[in-house]
């Protein structure tokens, strides 16, 4: 089988970035219109030898005498149904063809514009994956800040000194819910502290345990008993 013609196979070359479907589509009408051109020049060359042959033929009847021509009437209807047969399919091959070249036309266009638009699309992702970087460079940048103010709240926090527990404190009562011990202190300005259980603070004292009326607690890191 003969090659495709030049145009084509550069059409064919030009659609290489299309999608695979549209590729597939792209051969599919280059082996039609390759098909029709192929049958094009068959049957033109199928029809230039029964034209040569015909031509024989009117050439050895036009060599008879006169009266001999009279008695083959059929003969000449035959030749010009013939020609008439030949110029009509002539014809619809020329219009397949002009179809066909027509639809090759439509289907380079369409490959122009589907790679003007791949083009786009790539300058566009292009552009995207640019500002993804920005972004992911920026947030890097922020999370680093964030983690070295944490460091230094943290250091400032560790260095910076605890309040002191006071001193002043009495203890008002004591409670007992069920085998929960539970007491409340109070502070010479007569504030009072809410219910304490045992790992309760208020006012630097932890409370630990109670023993009868003692209730021991932690305070500026000594363990410290109140009476009631």
């Amino acid at each position: 089988m003969s090659e495709l013609p030049f145009d084509l196979q550069h059409g064919a070359d030009e659609n290489d970035d299309a999608p695979p479907e549209t590729r597939k589509s792209n051969r599919r009408m280059t082996g039609v219109i390759a098909l029709l051109i192929l049958g094009f020049l068959a049957a033109t060359i199928f029809m230039l030898y029964r034209s040569l042959d015909t031509g024989r033929r009117i050439t050895r009847v036009e060599a008879l005498p006169v009266d001999a021509l009279a008695q083959y009437p059929e003969f000449a209807e035959e030749t010009k149904s013939e020609n008439q047969e030949i110029k009509a399919r002539l014809s619809a091959l020329e219009q397949s063809l002009a179809l066909a070249e027509g639809r090759l036309d439509q289907t380079e266009e369409s490959a122009s514009t589907l790679k003007t638009a791949v083009d786009q699309n790539r300058a566009h992702m292009d552009d995207l994956d640019k500002r993804l970087r920005m972004l992911a460079d920026a947030l890097a940048a922020q999370q680093k800040s964030a983690s070295d103010l944490q460091r230094k709240l943290a250091q400032t926090h560790a260095q910076s000194p605890k309040p002191a527990a006071r001193s002043n404190l009495q203890l008002y009562s004591v409670r007992s819910f069920g085998h929960v011990p539970a007491v409340r202190l109070t502070a010479q300005t007569g504030e009072i502290s809410p219910l304490l259980r045992a790992g309760d603070a208020w006012n630097g004292w932890q409370f630990l345990r109670l023993d009868g009326r003692k209730a021991f607690f932690t305070a500026n890191g000594r363990e410290q008993v109140l009476v009631l």
